[in-house]
């Protein structure tokens, strides 16, 4: 079965556990997080997860199945 493909948007306090549930699950791919804080991207270190600080161009750049918006 196809895992379902996230993007993050928003991972520092709420969603940064939002975040941890979906890199648990073994039927989630994270394929990309976005914050403006970039401490909190230099914390995600799972490999094949694209990082950015533009909403816009998470959304423009990659193909997701959903995303999750925790601001």
């Amino acid at each position: 079965m196809p895992r379902l493909r996230v993007g993050a948007i928003g991972i520092g306090g709420m969603g940064g556990g939002h975040l941890r549930a979906a890199l648990d699950n073994r039927g989630v791919k994270v394929c990309a997080v976005c914050d403006v804080n970039q401490d909190a991207l230099d914390g995600i270190t799972r490999r094949g997860v694209a990082k950015y600080t533009d909403w816009q161009e998470l959304i423009e750049n990659e193909t997701l199945d959903l995303a999750m918006v925790c601001l």
